[in-house]
């Protein structure tokens, strides 16, 4: 996750507020402090703007200045 998210320049404060999470909550699921739950699996790989597949690296996943040349 965070990998993808710092590839992509994405805050996280950001995706938090895609997930209607508090930057906190986030952090801690982005660091494993916290368990993932089923349920933030698809609404995070939606914020980050991914598959759930390139989410567990099944597939790669460029920086958007990559994709853009």
């Amino acid at each position: 996750m965070r990998d993808i998210r710092i590839n992509k320049g994405i805050k996280q404060a950001d995706i938090a507020e895609k997930m209607g999470l508090r930057h906190a909550t986030y952090n801690r699921l982005e660091t494993g402090a916290r368990r993932l739950r089923a349920e933030h699996i698809p609404l995070i790989a939606e914020a980050l703007g991914v598959t759930m597949a390139q989410l567990f690296g099944e597939n790669t996943v460029e920086s958007e200045d990559t994709n853009k040349s």
